[in-house]
């Protein structure tokens, strides 16, 4: 046989239950008996890999007989690790009885380990060759993506990123033909590792793209043909569980007022009905607390069919109770944040003008690892490109921000922006904050808001409406201000600022929230 490397590891781990478990057990159970469990679990894990290996190769194989040459190169380069595994595993079990049972069970997770890093890139390889199909193929037509669509937005640095997240969110779509091998071959262990439902979190700092990175996965074209479902909401700080649950359902199909009428148990049924047997994706975007987790938890069903949760939490406790395996969303590097602060400021062409290089770097260092900071910065600069007194201002209120104090660095950002603001745009942004935080504000409702409050003057022929308009753009062009859904005549229908820049920047103002009741 052409794996019989895979094939003889098989058959030894399997054997292993009897002939390796019963003497390291004594051994442990003379230790306390701490480590049953995990090496009961290493095994059945490390089972279950080594049949997946199997049934790769048969699909390799099948393949091969096609005349696929990327099938042939990755059946040679998975058959050459698995013997070098095979002469490590051979190691470990000729000297059990020799070797203290903590050793073997080290090396065992690292054959684990190991196999999890070539079923790695299993994947990679399956998810270019699935992306190369479906780009010739998809015609995008999502009814929720201009919700997650925003307008000129600059991403950088983030490609490996979202590849890496996609292939972990579909990967039962990437490998449909294996995972058919194992169910015909009665691999019982199938559907406990591969079909049940699993959380993905994205953890990072505020301000670091996590948001950003989780849209961007979840309107992927892999992603669209993966799920038959996809429904996202803001959770925020204070979480409102009705609100999240008719979030979700709005994103899954068309409802009316009539919903607001109904308890939390009889929606929470609907969205449960709305998703049983089917294959979802949920995105929930910035949950602060587990308890946020377990109120929604309870209503998304396990259909063992691939569906997954993705999730984005700046607090390392939630990751850490959610998922065993987070994904950390990094600090952007500089090159990463100054192309992205040329673009922002200087357009497309990314290139920046001679007298702006020296004191345009010395900016982007102050910056420090986060996009935000780079954001709000470009968009006070893009505005001020003719002022390199403003470029002085910025660079020295920056360099006195110590290395890791994020919050002191955005809040003097945010005060140097409002400081740099026309006086017409000053009190319409302060009206951001009798918002609570994360609110997706209707723009119509603010423009309306703003002409209560005489904040917009009338000029020429134009309406106070377009007035607005007109100022809310110039707020979203200064990176203040974020468009969060566009209408189907492209213009913006809702908007909202950054939590950070909330919680941050808005209290500097000294708000007086007592008109808040307008917006109730």
């Amino acid at each position: 046989m052409d794996f019989d490397a895979v094939t003889a590891l098989i058959k030894r781990v399997e054997a292993a239950e009897q002939e390796l478990i019963e003497p390291i057990v004594h051994s442990i159970l003379y230790a306390g008996g701490s480590m049953i469990v995990p090496l009961g679990e290493t095994i059945e894990l490390l089972s279950y890999n080594l049949h997946f290996l199997q049934a790769f190769l048969v699909e390799c194989k099948m393949k091969m007989n096609d005349g696929d040459t990327r099938a042939q190169r990755l059946y040679t380069d998975v058959q050459d690790k698995v013997t070098r595994m095979y002469a490590t595993y051979d190691y470990c079990g000729r000297n059990a009885a020799v070797k203290p049972c903590e050793h073997i069970h080290y090396v065992l997770k690292d054959i684990v380990r190991n196999i999890e890093k070539v079923k790695d890139r299993i994947l990679e390889e399956k998810g270019r060759a699935v992306l190369e199909a479906e780009e010739q193929n998809i015609k995008i037509w999502d009814t929720y993506q201009n919700a997650l669509k925003i307008d000129n937005e600059v991403i950088v640095g983030f490609d490996s990123d979202i590849e890496k997240i996609v292939n972990r969110l579909c990967y039962s779509y990437f490998m449909g033909s294996v995972f058919t091998i194992l169910k015909n071959s009665n691999i019982d262990k199938f559907r406990k590792y591969e079909l049940t439902l699993q959380v993905i979190p994205l953890v990072g700092e505020g301000g670091i793209g996590k948001t950003t990175l989780a849209k961007r996965v979840y309107g992927h074209p892999i992603t669209i043909a993966s799920f038959q479902i996809r429904a996202w909401v803001v959770v925020s700080k204070v979480h409102n569980l009705k609100e999240m649950l008719i979030g979700l359902l709005r994103c899954i199909s068309p409802i009316t007022s009539e919903i607001y009428n109904m308890d939390e148990a009889q929606i929470a049924k609907k969205l449960r009905t709305s998703l049983m047997g089917q294959k979802y994706l949920i995105f929930l975007d910035d949950i602060w607390t587990t308890a946020a987790w377990d109120a929604m938890q309870r209503y998304l069903p396990e259909n063992f069919n691939g569906s997954r949760i993705l999730v984005t939490t700046r607090f390392r406790e939630v990751p850490e109770y959610l998922s065993t395996n987070p994904y950390p969303v990094k600090y952007r590097t500089f090159p990463d944040r100054w192309e992205l602060f040329s673009r922002k400021v200087f357009g497309k062409s990314r290139c920046v003008p001679k007298k702006y290089v020296q004191i345009g770097e010395r900016i982007v260092h102050g910056c420090g690892g986060l996009p935000l900071v780079v954001v709000l910065v470009s968009g006070l600069l893009a505005e001020e490109k003719g002022s390199l007194e403003i470029w002085r201002d910025v660079a020295q209120t920056l360099d006195g921000v110590g290395r890791y104090d994020n919050n002191k660095r955005i809040s003097k950002i945010v005060s140097l922006s409002y400081k740099y603001l026309p006086s017409h745009l000053k009190d319409c942004f302060q009206y951001f904050g009798v918002f609570p935080e994360d609110s997706d504000i209707p723009v119509k409702k603010l423009i309306n808001l703003w002409v209560a409050e005489e904040f917009i003057k009338p000029h020429n022929n134009m309406s106070l409406e377009e007035m607005g308009e007109s100022y809310l753009h110039d707020l979203i062009n200064r990176s203040l201000v974020q468009n969060t859904e566009l209408s189907i005549d492209g213009k913006v229908k809702s908007c909202n600022i950054h939590d950070r820049v909330h919680e941050v920047g808005i209290p500097l103002f000294g708000i007086v929230k007592s008109i808040g009741f307008i917006i109730g």
